[in-house]
């Protein structure tokens, strides 16, 4: 297959993976500018430095028949807060309809497993962009909270 849209480098997990692929397609170019960094990692900016990085997608059947979740992992320490042209943000496409900002769900520290972000139509797909910890991100958090009690 030849890969010429910027999410076909994104992992996708499960079955249905043709279909998947498809449906991310449909989704402009610009949605995430940082896709090949955050899948193949960042060479000049190790762990230490930038953390565990990742992005995958997956078809949803809670989202219906169409429905596809892209999900980034970040550890939050990639990118400049200040400026959205370095922060690793999903762009939710011109032409969706029926955005729902979704709050983090039941408890916000979950492993593997997005923790907030936004559902969407678009092009007859309903979409589901998220934020996810990364294990590292996760382990560091429980560590503070059980160093503080």
């Amino acid at each position: 297959m030849e890969k010429n849209h910027p999410l076909d480098i994104v992992e996708i997990i499960g079955d249905s993976q043709e279909e998947v692929r498809g449906l991310l397609r449909l989704l402009p170019e610009n949605t995430f500018s940082f896709v090949e960094d955050f899948q193949r990692g960042i060479p000049w900016c190790g762990e230490q430095d930038c953390g565990q990085i990742g992005i995958y997608a997956r078809k949803e059947p809670l989202l219906g028949e169409k429905g596809i979740m892209l999900v980034v992992v970040n550890e939050h320490l990639f990118g400049d807060p200040t400026s959205s042209d370095d922060n690793p943000i999903l762009n939710i496409p011109d032409g969706a309809t029926n955005i729902y900002v979704v709050p983090p769900r039941s408890r916000p520290l979950k492993k593997s497993h997005p923790f907030a972000g936004a559902e969407f139509l678009y092009k007859g797909a309903k979409f589901f962009f998220g934020y996810e910890l990364s294990n590292g991100a996760y382990s560091a958090i429980i560590e503070s909270i059980k160093n503080r009690d």
